[in-house]
This record gives structure tokens, sequence and C-alpha cells, in this order.
């Protein structure tokens, strides 16, 4: 299951307040949950850029980092 695996990507930690932290880890589910939630009031077409910085938990290795900028540039839904 995609969500299964998403949800084992997310960088987690508990803080010094005992609190239960979790850092964004993508930008491309969030931005897909504000579509679908208002498709009908944006206006097409929607365009949108971002540029964050994101976590991910998992090995770190040569190449893949615990945190990084992720730079998303998306268009949706046609003009007509």
């Amino acid at each position: 299951n995609l969500t299964d695996e998403a949800t084992k990507l997310v960088y987690r930690f508990t803080d010094n307040g005992g609190r239960d932290i979790a850092l964004r880890y993508d930008q491309t589910v969030p931005f897909a949950r504000l579509v679908a939630g208002n498709y009908k009031t944006l206006p097409m077409p929607f365009k949108r850029y971002q540029i964050q910085e994101v976590y991910r938990d998992g090995p770190i290795k040569l190449g893949r980092y615990r945190s990084f900028l992720q730079c998303d540039i998306d268009v949706v839904g046609p003009k007509s």
C-alpha cells in the first residue's frame, strides 16, 4: 500500500516537551488535497510553485539526505 510506504518515510521524533513531531515529507500530497477539496472554486488553470525544505526518514547515504529542498511547479485543469 502506497500510504503505508509513505507513512514509513515521515521523519518523526519526540521533542524535549514530550510532544510527538512529524516534519513535512512531501509537497505533492498536500497540493493534491488542496485541489481535490477546492476544485470548483479554484481559477482554472490553477498554477502554483513552491520551494520548501522537506524531511525524510530512512537510511542516510550518498545522495540521500535527511532534509533537502523540493521545488514543485504545478498546473491543474484546462482553460476550457
